[in-house]
């Protein structure tokens, strides 16, 4: 099989499904829960299944909420949801302490510099 072109859209579709899995993998694997050797190591199958459908419920839960949540979706009293947007004010230069002054504050406003 030859491999695709990087930078075309083949590649971007390829990678963007591999990198969706490999997030999904590494918030399985330490993130949002711990499944390792040890996760499910006295449970049948049937259990299995049903753990790791319980899992994957709740990781997919958590990412819907961070996603409303990072969007601005959630309503102003969710106890999730991120405080109101304020922008900010242009800072003001505070003045010079305790150093030497520089040139234009010696000199008077309007004035040449010599030479």
């Amino acid at each position: 099989m030859q491999p695709t072109i990087v930078g075309t859209r083949a590649w971007h579709q390829a990678y963007g499904r591999r990198n969706l899995a490999e997030t999904v993998n590494a918030g399985l694997h330490g993130d949002f829960t711990e499944i390792d050797k040890g996760f499910v190591r006295m449970l049948d199958s049937g259990r299995i299944s049903t753990v790791l459908a319980y899992t994957l419920a709740g990781y997919n839960r958590n990412v819907i909420k961070q996603w409303m949540r990072i969007r601005r979706l959630l309503d102003p009293d969710h106890p999730d949801a991120l405080p109101a947007f304020r922008p900010t004010r242009p800072r003001t230069r505070a003045p010079r302490r305790n150093r030497l002054p520089r040139y234009e504050d010696l000199t008077p406003r309007g004035t040449s510099p010599p030479g």
